[in-house]
């Protein structure tokens, strides 16, 4: 997790996507809001130079402190097994990142 290697590759993009999300089980409450790894996302985001989606994966509410400086946000509620052709989708405009939740998120 080193800020400035990530900043660098970016250099080299027309665009970036920066993924995180939260580790969660069933036996015990997670432990925030943040997504994991929140520290080193907000440093990546706030040190970009080009447009840079943040893709969020998480059980359920979660905070974005640095949200104002990711260009578009994709957050994935419990995306199942195709998780990953899913993001795919949305992100090279394939499919409408629309949908309905069971939960009102913050």
């Amino acid at each position: 997790d080193n800020v400035d290697l990530a900043v660098a590759a970016m250099e080299r993009a027309d665009v970036a996507i920066v993924c995180g999300a939260t580790t969660a089980a069933e036996s015990e409450d997670r432990p925030s809001l943040l997504l994991d790894q929140s520290g080193f996302i907000g440093e990546v985001l706030a040190r970009a130079t080009i447009p840079t989606v943040l893709v969020a994966m998480t059980p359920g509410a979660v905070l974005l402190p640095f949200a104002a400086n990711a260009t578009a946000i994709v957050h994935t509620f419990l995306a199942g097994q195709e998780t990953g052709h899913a993001i795919a989708d949305v992100l090279l405009g394939r499919e409408n990142p629309s949908g309905k939740l069971p939960v009102t998120i913050p």
